[in-house]
């Protein structure tokens, strides 16, 4: 093997277990941390339409696949910010909010 491969490959092994070893340190600190979240951001995933072209013309069969239109799709999404440690969460479950509110008979 050449000297500058040897050279880059004992770097690359050095560097892996300084990265290693670090992002280790980094999980204690996080798991440690008495969190802090900052504002909870809204940050939606959108995917825009598009339409899957199908089978060729002339390959018609039992299985032929025409054009398929695949409409635009806007998944909710949040994530916060530890203001310490700076650990970001981001989710995508919800739960349902459910509130009574009491009704006197038409009169609000």
């Amino acid at each position: 093997m050449e000297d500058k491969a040897k050279q880059l490959r004992g770097l690359v092994k050095k560097l892996n277990g300084e990265y290693n070893q670090a992002r280790k340190e980094l999980e204690n600190y996080e798991k440690s941390c008495p969190h802090k979240y900052g504002e909870t951001i809204y940050d939606p995933i959108y995917t825009k339409a598009f339409t899957i072209p199908g089978d060729p013309p002339g390959t018609m069969g039992v299985d032929w696949q025409g054009p398929v239109y695949v409409p635009a799709k806007t998944e909710p999404r949040w994530k916060r910010i530890c203001e310490k440690c700076g650990l970001e969460q981001i989710t995508t479950q919800t739960k349902d909010k459910i509130e009574k509110i009491p009704n006197f008979g038409g009169i609000e």
